[in-house]
């Protein structure tokens, strides 16, 4: 018995870690109406010195190829875009005479012309609130290089160009700018600085166990972002009541 429930115990915990990726899901629906009716990217320049164009929306696709070679972008270099999923757009460039299509990180590509469509609906102010989550949590930069700003905003400020590797705290999630960033703290020439990040090139590197600390009463479920709940043998529902510290292995 108590094995099964600390099995749960540690669903419970996992719920409670994706908690704040399931309301960033809920905010990306919300965006796509909004997306609807307000002015869509049709036209764009690259930012970054190089920026490699991939096969799908993440950095787990292949770049795409063309005559044998990866077609990358460099900075001042214009291309067509024709949608925006999960933060990458999709666009459409010449290499030698042929039209190349493939995704790009939206983040380093700044929108030089847009399209207004007829709008479809009107979602609710609450639908669209930017959104920031209290956290403590070790991670390391998963990108060669990543730009470590002052505020969560493609034209702000940067502090410092992170390296593939480096070690970041992350302390908060904002949802701002169509982009998931990571509020975080690193050092920069020796000193602790606080900014932002695009989540996409970081990792979390939790240790083999850790503590939370519930923030409201939260009902057991038998696994992962399900919804059905875990009962006793007598048909009571099995639930951890808020303020309660747990810990997991």
């Amino acid at each position: 018995m108590q094995k099964r429930f600390r099995k749960y115990l540690v669903m419970l915990l996992c719920v409670s870690f994706l908690c704040p990726y399931f309301m960033t899901i809920l905010q990306q629906g919300a965006r796509v109406l909004i997306a609807q009716a307000a002015a869509v990217p049709t036209k764009g320049v690259c930012t970054a010195n190089e920026l490699n164009i991939r096969s799908g929306p993440g950095t787990d696709y292949p770049q795409v190829k063309s005559g044998g070679k990866n077609v990358v972008l460099t900075k001042g270099q214009e291309v067509s875009i024709y949608s925006e999923k999960n933060g990458w757009y999709e666009v459409g460039l010449k290499v030698d005479g042929k039209e190349v299509k493939g995704y790009c990180l939206g983040t380093y590509i700044k929108v030089t012309a847009t399209a207004t469509p007829t709008p479809t609906a009107t979602p609710t102010p609450e639908m669209v609130k930017t959104t920031v989550y209290n956290l403590k949590i070790p991670a390391t930069v998963t990108a060669n290089e990543l730009n470590f700003r002052k505020s969560a905003d493609t034209e702000s400020e940067v502090y410092a160009t992170l390296k593939k590797g480096d070690s970041v705290t992350v302390l908060g999630m904002k949802d701002a700018g169509g982009y998931l960033w990571f509020y975080v703290s690193a050092k920069v020439d020796g000193k602790t600085k606080k900014g932002y990040i695009v989540s996409d090139y970081a990792a979390f590197t939790f240790k083999k166990y850790f503590y939370v600390k519930t923030k409201a009463k939260m009902n057991l479920v038998t696994k992962a972002g399900g919804n059905e709940k875990v009962q006793t043998t007598d048909g009571d529902t099995l639930s951890v009541s808020k303020g309660k510290l747990l810990y997991a292995l």
